[in-house]
């Protein structure tokens, strides 16, 4: 049986960044599918962590309307419900761990800074589903469409858009593969094009293997 080991490096030139990841496999005594899945996981929290903390703010084109839930006690309230739900989900399914979080980053990578489209929206979820997914996400589908059957079921009794759904859903996944817990920033609006992600992005393989492609 084997298990790996992530290591991410960053380095900023001016304007231009360059991020370099790598991966290696080591032979454990014993491993479990469960196991298996949870150190996959951790290993894109690991480069989701180093790539986050040093990265520039960005301006994305997605609204957010931090009283969208209500005052404090209703927002945490919603926070609770739906990292419940996903974390049931996650227990039940530990093979969907790696493909939410991928699902999340995915979302969040798709801005593009020339047309100003893209971004946390949510629009993956339908960029999935729509019908002619881009092959290089293919995988993910079973993960949007448990996350997109999730959210119906919350939409009974709370407004949570699919931005929000799939940030905190990401962020359940981080710490249901022990890594830290993160701050999500709620109340993000709706993909309004219904097309899904910025149709120019590139995806790059965030399972381990092997893809050189950049958002």
């Amino acid at each position: 049986s084997t298990s790996t080991l992530c290591h991410s490096t960053r380095n900023d030139n001016n304007d231009e960044v360059q991020a370099r990841a790598s991966s290696i496999t080591i032979t454990a005594p014993t491993s479990t599918r469960r196991t298996a899945m949870t150190n996959s996981a951790k290993c894109l929290a690991a480069f989701l962590v180093t790539q986050t903390s040093q990265t520039p703010t960005a301006q994305a084109a997605v609204m957010v309307d931090p009283d969208r839930y209500g005052d404090k006690e209703l927002k945490m309230a919603t926070v609770n419900v739906v990292k419940g739900k996903v974390h049931d989900l996650l227990a039940d399914k530990p093979e969907l761990l790696s493909p939410v979080l991928q699902l999340s980053m995915h979302d969040a990578l798709t801005y593009d800074a020339s047309t100003g489209e893209g971004g946390p929206d949510g629009g993956i979820v339908s960029l999935l589903l729509g019908g002619s997914p881009p092959r290089a996400l293919e995988a993910l589908i079973p993960a949007a469409k448990e996350l997109d059957g999730l959210r119906k079921v919350l939409k009974r009794t709370t407004e949570i858009t699919m931005a929000d759904v799939v940030a905190l859903a990401g962020a359940e996944a981080i710490e249901t593969a022990g890594g830290p817990r993160l701050v999500v920033q709620l109340g993000k609006g709706e993909n309004k094009k219904g097309g899904g992600a910025a149709g120019g992005s590139s995806y790059p393989d965030l399972g381990g293997k092997g893809s050189r492609e950049t958002v």
